[in-house]
Parts: C-alpha cells; sequence; structure tokens
C-alpha cells in the first residue's frame, strides 16, 4: 500500500531529518570560498605582481581545480550517510514500513543530496563571481570557467553520490559498504591500470612509459576520470579554445561518457535499491551470488601488487619472485576478502577450488608477460 504523499512533502520530510549533510556541504562551499580569497590574496603579496597573473590565478581557482577532490569526498560521505540506515536492521524496517514506493524512496534521498549541493553550488558560484568583479577582473572569459567549473563539480558530485549508493545498496555493513565505494571508484583507473604497468615494467626490457592506451582504463570511474581532470595543469577543462570557436574533441567524448556513466549509475542504483532484500542488513553482501565474481575481480589485481612488492623486496634478483608473490597474494587475498563476507576468521580457508582456480588465471596472466606472448619487445617500428 502506497500514499499520495507529494514528492516535495516527501522531500522537505527527508531534508529535515539530515542536518548533518546540510551542514556538511555547507562547511565545504564555506571552505572553497575561502580557498578562493586565500589563492587571489597569495598571488598579490608577492612584489612586483601583475594583473596578468592575479587574473591567470582567477581562472584556474574559478573554474574546475583541485578542489574536485574533496568534492568527490564529499559526494561519498553524503552517499554513505544517506543510504547508510539499509544497513540496520531496526532503521531498514522503519523506512520499509513507510506508504512509500521503494522508487520513490530512492529518488527523494538522491534528490534532496543533489539539490542541497547544487543550491550551494550556485550560491558560493556567485560569490565568488560577485568577488572577481569587485576586483574588476570579470571578463566573459572568467564566466566561461566559472560555468564549466559548475557544470564539472556538481557532475563529480553525483557520480561519487551514486556510486556509494549502489555500494552501499549491494552491501548489508557500513564498512564493507565504504570499501566497496572504495573498490568502484578504482578498480579499472588504479588497480588494473597499474597491475599492467608492474608487469610491463618486470618483464619488457624495451618499457620506457605506460602506453596511452591504457588511458582508456580511467573511462572505468566517471569519478576517477573528473578528479584526474580537475587536477590536470594543462587547461583542459577550461574553455579557451570552445572561445576560439574551436571544441576539443576530448572534451566531447569525456563528457559523452561521463553523462553515459551518471544515467546508467542511476538506473542500476534504482534497481537494485528495489530488489533489494529487506533482510539483507547485517549481512556483508546484500546478494551473496555475486560474491563469487566480486572476489574474481579483486584478487587478480590485488595479487599482482604482491608479486610486485616480493620482486622489488628481493632487489630484482629473479623474476621468480613475481611468480611466488602472486601465487600467495591470490591465496592470502581471496582468504581476506572471504572473511570479511563471512565475519569470520574462518573464512580464510573457504572456497578452496575458487581459490586455487583464481591463482591460477592469477599466475596464467603473469605467464602471459613473462612469455611476451603480446610481442612487445619484439615490435619493430615502420622505418617512417
Amino acid at each position: 500500500m502506497t500514499s499520495k504523499i507529494s514528492f516535495s512533502k516527501l522531500l522537505k520530510e527527508n531534508l529535515r531529518r539530515r542536518p548533518g549533510m546540510i551542514a556538511l556541504t555547507t562547511l565545504y562551499f564555506l571552505f572553497t570560498i575561502i580557498m578562493f580569497i586565500i589563492a587571489i590574496q597569495n598571488t598579490m603579496a608577492f612584489e612586483g605582481w601583475t594583473r596578468k597573473e592575479v587574473y591567470d590565478q582567477i581562472l584556474v581557482s574559478i573554474g574546475f581545480s583541485d578542489m574536485s577532490v574533496l568534492c568527490a569526498l564529499l559526494g561519498v560521505i553524503v552517499g554513505v550517510s544517506g543510504f547508510a540506515w539499509m544497513h540496520s536492521g531496526k532503521k531498514s524496517d522503519f523506512y520499509y514500513a513507510l506508504p512509500v514506493r521503494r522508487r520513490e524512496l530512492f529518488q527523494v534521498i538522491t534528490a534532496g543530496s543533489i539539490l542541497v549541493f547544487g543550491a550551494l553550488l550556485l550560491v558560493s558560484s556567485l560569490i565568488r563571481l560577485a568577488i572577481t568583479a569587485a576586483l574588476g577582473y570579470c571578463t566573459p572569459m572568467v564566466f566561461a570557467n566559472l560555468l564549466l567549473g559548475l557544470i564539472c563539480y556538481l557532475a563529480t558530485y553525483v557520480s561519487a553520490f551514486l556510486t556509494a549508493a549502489l555500494a552501499m545498496s549491494l552491501t548489508g555493513h557500513i564498512v564493507v559498504g565504504i570499501l566497496g565505494t572504495g573498490v568502484f571508484l578504482t578498480w579499472a583507473p588504479v588497480l588494473c591500470k597499474y597491475m599492467i604497468t608492474n608487469f610491463q615494467r618486470i618483464f619488457f626490457q624495451t618499457f620506457v612509459s605506460p602506453s596511452r592506451l591504457l588511458d582508456i582504463l580511467d573511462y572505468g570511474s566517471p569519478t576517477y576520470l573528473l578528479v584526474l581532470y580537475g587536477n590536470d595543469k594543462s587547461g583542459m577543462y577550461t574553455l579557451e579554445s570552445v572561445a576560439a570557436g574551436k571544441i576539443p574533441w576530448s572534451m566531447i567524448l569525456h563528457g559523452a561518457v561521463i553523462c553515459l556513466w551518471i544515467a546508467a549509475l542511476f538506473i542500476l542504483c534504482r534497481k537494485i535499491f528495489e530488489i533489494r532484500p529487506a533482510e539483507a542488513a547485517g549481512n556483508a553482501m546484500a546478494f551473496p551470488k555475486i560474491n563469487p565474481v566480486i572476489r574474481v575481480l579483486l584478487v587478480i589485481p590485488m595479487a599482482s601488487f604482491v608479486g610486485y612488492y616480493m620482486y622489488s623486496l628481493t632487489l630484482s634478483t629473479s623474476k621468480l619472485w613475481v611468480f611466488f608473490g602472486v601465487a600467495l597474494g591470490a591465496v592470502l587475498i581471496h582468504g581476506i576478502i572471504e572473511c570479511i563476507f563471512q565475519f569470520d576468521v574462518h573464512g580464510l580457508w573457504s572456497h578452496r577450488k575458487q581459490m586455487l582456480a583464481t591463482a591460477f588465471v592469477a599466475l596464467c596472466l603473469t605467464a602471459t608477460f613473462y612469455l611476451d606472448l603480446y610481442g612487445y619487445d619484439t615490435y619493430v617500428p615502420k622505418a617512417e
């Protein structure tokens, strides 16, 4: 049975119950405004400063910058706190007993979280624009960078929030949910990317630097991709080229990928939220059938780091230490993950067949680099 309570009333009630989220978001934007003022003040503090130097600093500070890291962190915290009630039996019973459809409940929590951030983002942007205008530096380029920064910060927050919401919906314990959020944010762009890079560095004689082809793994996490370019000082996320009438292909591609990711995350989160078992609170995973998949996806790249560490620890004397480290890491990490799933140390040796199969796959992957089945060292570029 569902009620006919309007969405706006549900939204107001949800916001009334989340003063901590509103306070934390407000503190974040107060911090960004203070840091914006400090950045300008520090530029003008040097003797002999010029208006161009101040203008360049304003362009960097008012647009999409390294504050994207804190923005993503805020999105994760709000996402975890917004859905933490699902990991408590009493709270989940209360929420699920409300005469509100699950889909609508998810949309209320999500809309409230984004609405507060969006409203305060707009206010802080107007304050920074007013400060810039008072100093006499308000130009179309400043306004363009401000607008692009507003869009990118909103995308960063929403993607991080939905990633955390997905992890919280798939898990039944808040610690596992936080760990899951970290995995979703870093699995492709960090774990997998550096696994391949480490193997290339160890086994390929002609290795110089990671291939640009590996950058495609950065697209495996929209939040990571946004944070990466928020910290990029090359100006990729500024509008100089747009002002000149040329829109970079990279900007179009990144924007399209991020929009698709956010849409997919929203649909997936809402669907999982709807079908999540109410009795999952207190368990490590809400859907135990996906445990084997998660174990395999985590064990293989993490085992490679153990192999790389063993190789470095032995002063790179023998590549056999890589294989030993990969095998040892696969067994230990598989057991640790299973202990987390079961909340029991006896889970360390559970599912031994899958443990051995995963270790075998990890060793086979390592062997492909050792044997150079990719033809990396034997590749000869064309004369031209």
